[in-house]
């Protein structure tokens, strides 16, 4: 896997040596300008950063804030933008622009704004539904400080226990094996040589690899932020690897190969792939790139924010409110508003009522899909050559979420401050493929091959003052839309028996493998429901049930796929944000929207956001040695 330096010989034809000459001036000076360009003051001050305060535990002012439902009088005047979604990418770019002055519209469809980040309560319980963990938000951090000032200060992580993750491999005889993984500084990989001695020149290497690749993500930027000429140009003379950080090589090798060439321990392979589930899609059809990006997010720490994950939404609403804008739910965009090809508003369908709202601005946090096919004009889409960026990628897994209310505190039930992945086989590629290759009932009645079991009441220090005397469970697996679909346009609580009953038959199923690890559960169960495919979809529109957006596969790396999907699209006034344009995750799909707020703008915003976590990191480290 060593990037192979072109040879001079490549050079020998003048005209060639001229371009490639050419191409490095001209991708100098577009690198030296775009770091550098400010088309006003930076709006990341630390001017609005307090001192957290206690979580607000009434609901009512909560839902003042997350809830606010759409009315045309809420709607503010002489908008500078809308926003589509309300998914942390959405709210990122919102709270950006807003502190750039800018008058934003957020609208949610669903009755809460959040996202995949948005929780619910139900029977007493708190579940969370697509934040478990996060890493890379220690002080000094470019995540720290991004959501330090996206939320005045009122965020506050948490960390989840060292050993963060927990791989358990069933064995032939019925046993459980565990792996737990350590985060911290060499510690990660010494205890991966702890479980598996002989292979440590193995890990090492893996972690290697690993590290070299978090430097790579500047140049998957690149292609997301350079003029598309020069990207071109490079690629076509083959300059841009020289630029490109290691993306180039390790875009292009998949996690499987990786592992392959690395050890033949069955179980170590594993390990080294367990969290494929955070991005969905297998090893052997994602880049090296991907999957290296995730396993180092860990690295350092994991962490959960105090209060759950509807915080993220709570803190970072009230910029977006100060400058005047708005964040009203329950209010489903069915299209983009055009004229003379240009992006000039929406129209919000509301009981058969159509409400257009206008801005010079629309940026879509619906995801690549949903924008590309529901908001924009079908003849649009294809004169533009739209269609065929979708044509290039697939969707990524659907997903089945079994959420389960327990009777005790964490402490009465033995619960730990981390996430298990659990797995019947040490082969989990091939159980997974073989396993979503079954009919609905074959499927429903056979082990799941891969858990994600998690408990975010451990995780929050504020949980037992707001739930006394209770805990709650949620699992994550991969599901077929196939089985499915067929209840896509039902609606909720009305999709029948059949439907009921295929679905508590998964739920049984799960819930019986968790407490097999978790024997000290049984009979301390006061909720359970679970989420299908279709669940998702009617909730986060997910195409296809699928959480993470777009398949994160070596196609939606390839330079042209990840050069067309990125914050500007070639509609004048339409920008695109959320995790399509960057990747899955709760700080990537954030990035994505500073990303967006800063060709808005015309400032890069992510070099004042690397100056202000550069400041806080030294004066961090001062405080430290101190």
């Amino acid at each position: 896997m060593k990037v192979e330096l072109m040879e001079l010989s490549s050079f020998s034809d003048p005209s060639i040596m001229i371009a490639a000459l050419l191409g490095f001036i001209s991708s100098a000076l577009v690198v030296y300008f775009y770091w550098n360009r400010k088309s006003s003051s930076s709006p990341f001050t630390e001017n609005y950063i307090r001192d957290p305060e206690p979580i607000e535990t009434n609901q009512k002012r909560r839902d003042q804030v997350i809830k606010n439902g759409f009315k045309l009088d809420r709607v503010p005047k002489n908008l500078d933008a809308i926003v589509v979604g309300s998914g942390l990418g959405g709210l990122s770019c919102a709270a950006s622009l807003a502190r750039a002055g800018k008058k934003v519209l957020v609208l949610e469809q669903h009755d809460r704004a959040g996202g995949c980040t948005h929780t619910y309560e139900e029977k007493g319980f708190e579940f969370d539904i697509g934040l478990h963990y996060i890493g890379q938000v220690h002080p000094g951090t470019l995540g720290h400080s991004m959501f330090d000032i996206l939320s005045d200060g009122q965020l506050v992580w948490e960390t989840l226990d060292k050993d963060f993750d927990s791989v358990v491999i069933k064995q032939p005889d019925g046993t459980f094996k565990y792996y737990n993984l350590c985060s911290g500084k060499g510690d990660y990989e010494q205890r991966l040589i702890e479980h598996f001695p002989g292979e440590e020149k193995a890990i090492r290497e893996f972690m290697d690899l690993t590290k070299k690749c978090a430097k790579s993500i500047l140049g998957f930027m690149m292609l997301k932020v350079f003029p598309k000429w020069i990207l071109k140009l490079l690629i076509t003379l083959k300059l841009y690897k020289f630029w490109s950080f290691g993306f180039d090589e390790y875009s292009r090798v998949t996690v499987k190969e990786v592992v392959d060439r690395l050890t033949d321990n069955n179980e170590l392979k594993t390990v080294f792939t367990y969290c494929f589930g955070d991005y969905a899609t297998v090893p052997s059809r994602t880049p090296f790139f991907m999957h290296a990006m995730l396993m180092y997010h860990f690295y350092h720490a994991s962490y959960y924010p105090r209060g759950g994950a509807s915080e993220l939404a709570y803190t970072m609403i009230p910029a977006i409110l100060r400058s005047g804008g708005a964040v009203l739910v329950r209010a489903p965009v069915s299209r983009v508003i055009f004229k003379d090809d240009r992006a000039i508003g929406v129209c919000v369908k509301k009981n058969d009522q159509e409400h257009e709202i206008f801005a010079p601005i629309v940026v879509s946090n619906a995801g690549a899909y949903n924008t590309y096919n529901r908001l924009i004009p079908r003849d649009m889409c294809q004169k533009l050559g739209l269609k065929s960026i979708q044509n290039k990628v697939g969707h990524g897994f659907s997903c089945l979420q079994v959420l389960v209310g327990l009777k005790g505190t964490a402490e009465e039930l033995g619960l730990k401050k981390r996430n298990y992945w659990t797995f019947t086989t040490t082969t989990p590629e091939k159980s997974v493929m073989e396993y979503l290759s079954l009919s609905k009932e074959d499927a429903a009645n056979v082990d799941v091959p891969i858990l994600f079991v998690s408990f975010p009441s451990t995780k929050d220090s504020t949980w037992q003052d707001r739930h006394p005397d209770k805990s709650v469970c949620v699992i994550v697996t991969f599901a077929s839309w196939e089985w499915f679909k067929q209840w896509k346009e039902d609606r909720v609580m009305k999709r029948g028996i059949v439907y009921q009953n295929l679905k508590q038959a998964f739920q049984d199923r799960i819930w019986s493998q968790v407490t097999q690890l978790f024997p000290q559960l049984e009979g301390k169960v006061e909720y359970i429901d679970t989420g299908t495919p279709i669940t998702h979809r009617h909730y986060i529109s997910s195409p296809k049930g699928e959480i993470y957006g777009v398949d994160h596969s070596m196609e939606r790396f390839s330079y042209d796929v990840a050069m067309d999907m990125r914050p500007k699209t070639v509609i004048p006034g339409l920008y695109l944000t959320g995790q399509d344009v960057i990747t899955c995750g709760i700080v990537a799909s954030a990035i994505g929207g500073v990303m967006t707020a800063s060709d808005i703008l015309g400032r890069n915003l992510m070099k004042d956001l690397f100056m202000i976590s550069s400041k806080r990191r030294k004066m961090y480290k001062k405080k430290k040695a101190e």
